[in-house]
């Protein structure tokens, strides 16, 4: 009797530890979303009308194959756009692919140009301060 607790409360254990390091090796992917002055939003390197931001989202998160993942959208903005209106984008995105960490930075417009397609790699050279995330 005791040999069988013994051999069961081992196996809880060893199983508890299993689920605990493959959570541990899940990959992130990270979407990256700028919003410049003029409200324009590019989701990695394409320009997505706002109505548009879930189903783009959705497409993006299918065709990695994410279901191994863990999801983070990265959205930059600049200072100038409205914070309800970078809320609204970062719904959108949520309804898209929920349970998603959130990591948001605000850009000074006027100590970098960043937009063109080749955005991101431009945000490289820049020291952020995340504002949320």
């Amino acid at each position: 009797m005791k040999n069988t607790i013994a051999f069961t409360v081992l196996a809880f254990m060893s199983f508890s530890l299993f689920a605990q390091i493959s959570e541990a090796k899940k990959a992130t992917f990270f979407i990256n979303v700028y919003i410049n002055q003029d409200k324009d939003i590019r989701l990695e390197k394409d320009i997505v009308a706002f109505e548009n931001i879930r189903n783009e989202v959705e497409k993006l998160v299918s065709s990695k194959m994410t279901n191994n993942k863990n999801i983070v959208y990265r959205i930059y903005a600049d200072n100038s756009v409205d914070e309800n209106y970078i809320d609204s984008v970062e719904q959108k995105m949520l309804n898209g692919k929920p349970n998603a960490e959130i990591m948001r930075f605000l850009l000074d417009k006027g100590s970098i140009d960043i937009n063109g397609p080749n955005w991101f790699q431009k945000l490289e050279a820049v020291k952020l301060e995340k504002v949320k995330g």
